[in-house]
């Protein structure tokens, strides 16, 4: 049986405040509680199963939560503590805000082979973060999995399946013994003989994509021993056979992971991880080597392509002198290090890059410069048009700190804080780290990256302009320079001097995507739609998953008038991509206002503006914003616009 509530809202549990009953479990009711101390929502467990409510069980329990308190992780519910008060253990975990997986799935059923994607990695990430700290979960499922209004996967209950009781029978239910940990149907063959390892919980993730695609879970029945038997005996399932839009790619990713020999299944986390997101980028695993879909990604080498190079080469003239950084005193760390920029620079394999980071930072954790590198990665997921998942964000915050811990004065620690505050809306903090870099660092062309937008976004376009100058003296061939230099031509109105500059870019490299990307606005902002069509047909193929690709897409065809096919390729994550990426966010308010759209062209730039986008000279003469400007809500928006820049300047 499960367990009733106990408590009445408004009870005291310590210094919780019990607000409401918002479930039961193995364990007992689950309350929305008020930390009174710390001013903050969390989520009480009261363990009130009598099977647990023995000394060593309570020791397990505490045992457990503190183990699973160093689990900080942005996909994987927090645990707070472990507390007994009036004779009430209960367990204080982060409160989660959402709908759980199995809600959303009774609610729309399968889900897009994007949003699959794109849940599937954060799951995977999450289960990353576990598994290094060799904590298994034994219970991953669609009901113990929950997305935040924001989008966030969050995995609950991670570590405590083995404290569960044995409920009643249901094809369902969770079983627990000395060996047998788990929801039947989520089982793997092996976990049902009790050997589950990591892999069992990459089978479970495996199903829940699985149930995700298709809607079923494959090897439900209607009682545990069929279901047991079909999890031992049956066929590896294929979503092909029930969801047949699925890619092949989509199948082959999940029947690995459901393959009966845990030998044959992926062997982690992160290599599940990695091959969804070479889907999520339009890319099938290759033969040789995974190829990055930006191939040179803005802000990548901002940092990479000089440091690389003079790290890994010579002048006979004597000239600039390399730029040096604080080594490990762990050789092997630093070999590590090494090989991970020159794998960046040369083969734009971040997956492996970041394998050898954490190589690098495990055998010297304290190794800041590896640490910084780490979480300037986290922060390229997103801006490389890779992944427009936020988490990435806080874990990007959250490595970079560790990174400033070790050593305050890493330059790369202080210009990685420059670009992930910049996600963040936090623009004095750019603006202070950034100089930070530079200080330490005058060379820094990654610094000025970041500086350059700052003053983009602030309506200062001479200043934006200079540090985009001084990047192409310190290297005339730095191609984010000349990008950014380029579109700061096309806001400012010049867009045939853009032109020009991209045109430059693409000599030297014709698959760079962000060139192609502004350079196809550049031709919709003169009105040649012509040029902009064949400027964007040029993207190799590989790279069409990219986001920044996917928008140049949007917007040529909302141009041309394609109302029905530029609507269909404004999807759900597209739009994500835009929300988080401040100076990118108008590009929706340009697709509506072309689409005729006004309410949602409007509700987007306003959204621009709240992203901290002050850009009010160019909204001004935008012309793929003419259908909105005469509105008053755009007017209002100009007049808070130029209201806090009139402030600015009087400070």
């Amino acid at each position: 049986m499960r367990a009733e509530p106990a408590f009445q809202p408004g009870s005291m549990l310590g210094r919780y405040r019990l607000l409401k009953h918002i479930g039961s479990g193995g364990m007992g009711a689950v309350y929305l509680a008020r930390d009174e101390q710390l001013e903050r929502d969390v989520a009480i467990k009261v363990i009130s199963n009598p099977l647990l409510r023995d000394e060593d069980a309570v020791r397990r329990l505490r045992k457990e939560a503190k183990t699973l308190s160093k689990l900080n992780d942005p996909n994987v519910e927090s645990v707070y503590n472990f507390e007994v008060c009036e004779n009430v253990e209960f367990l204080v975990l982060e409160y989660v805000p959402g709908i759980s997986l199995d809600e959303l799935l009774h609610e729309r059923g399968a889900l897009p082979e994007a949003e699959v994607v794109r849940i599937g990695k954060q799951l995977l990430q999450g289960v990353t973060a576990a598994h290094k700290l060799g904590i298994l979960h034994r219970d991953l499922k669609p009901a113990n999995l929950r997305l935040t209004p924001e989008g966030r996967l969050k995995i609950l209950d991670f570590g405590l399946a083995r404290l569960l009781q044995i409920p009643e029978e249901s094809p369902t239910a969770t079983v627990v013994s000395q060996s047998l940990v788990g929801t039947v149907p989520y089982m793997s063959p092996e976990q049902l003989r009790g050997n589950a390892d990591t892999r069992s919980d990459l089978w479970a993730a495996g199903l829940v994509l699985y149930e995700l695609t298709t809607g079923k879970c494959p090897f439900a029945r209607n009682s545990h021993a069929d279901t047991i038997d079909s999890i031992l005996n049956g066929p590896t399932p294929s979503i092909r056979k029930v969801a047949a839009a699925s890619s092949s790619e989509l199948d082959r990713i999940i029947t690995k992971a459901l393959q009966k020999n845990p030998a044959e299944r992926y062997q982690s986390a992160a290599e599940f991880h990695s091959d969804l997101a070479r889907l999520e980028a339009g890319e099938k695993k290759p033969g040789h080597r995974w190829l990055w879909p930006a191939v040179a990604a803005l802000v990548l080498l901002a940092a990479i392509g000089l440091l690389v190079k003079k790290q890994f080469s010579t002048s006979k003239s004597g000239g600039e002198k390399p730029v040096q950084y604080k080594r490990s005193p762990v050789p092997e760390a630093n070999d590590d290090l090494d090989r991970a920029l020159v794998i960046l620079k040369e083969q734009s394999n971040v997956p492996r890059a970041r394998e050898l980071l954490e190589s690098a930072l495990q055998k010297d954790p304290h190794f800041a410069e590896a640490q910084g590198w780490y979480g300037f990665t986290d922060v390229l997921m997103i801006d490389t048009g890779f992944s427009p998942d936020t988490s990435w964000l806080l874990k990007a915050q959250e490595d970079l700190r560790k990174c400033i811990k070790d050593d305050p004065n890493c330059a790369r620690c202080h210009s990685g804080l420059a670009a992930v505050n910049w996600y963040l809306g936090r623009s004095d903090v750019v603006l202070a780290e950034g100089k930070k870099a530079l200080a330490l660092a005058p060379n820094d062309l990654d610094a000025r990256v970041w500086l350059s937008l700052y003053h983009q976004m602030r309506d200062e376009y001479p200043q934006a302009q200079a540090y985009n100058r001084e990047q192409l003296v310190i290297e005339p061939f730095f191609f984010p320079g000349r990008i950014n230099l380029a579109d700061n031509y096309r806001q400012m109105g010049q867009a045939a001097e853009a032109v020009s500059e991209l045109k430059k870019v693409l000599d030297v490299d014709a698959r760079n995507v962000y060139a192609i990307q502004y350079l196809t606005l550049a031709y919709l902002t003169l009105g040649d739609l012509e040029s902009a069509r064949k400027t964007v047909e040029s993207s190799d193929t590989k790279d069409r998953g990219n986001y920044q690709i996917r928008w140049a897409w949007a917007l040529l065809l909302a141009a041309e008038g394609k109302h029905d096919e530029a609507g269909r390729g404004a999807t759900d994550d597209l739009l994500q991509f835009a929300s988080v990426y401040p100076n990118q966010t108008v590009y929706a308010a340009e697709f509506y206002s072309m689409l005729g759209e006004t309410s949602k062209a409007l509700d987007w730039l306003e959204r621009a503006v709240r992203n901290g986008d002050d850009r009010g000279s160019f909204f001004q003469r935008d012309p793929l914003l003419k259908n909105i400007r005469q509105e008053p809500r755009f007017q209002q928006l100009l007049e808070s616009i130029n209201y806090r820049v009139q402030q600015r300047r009087n400070l």
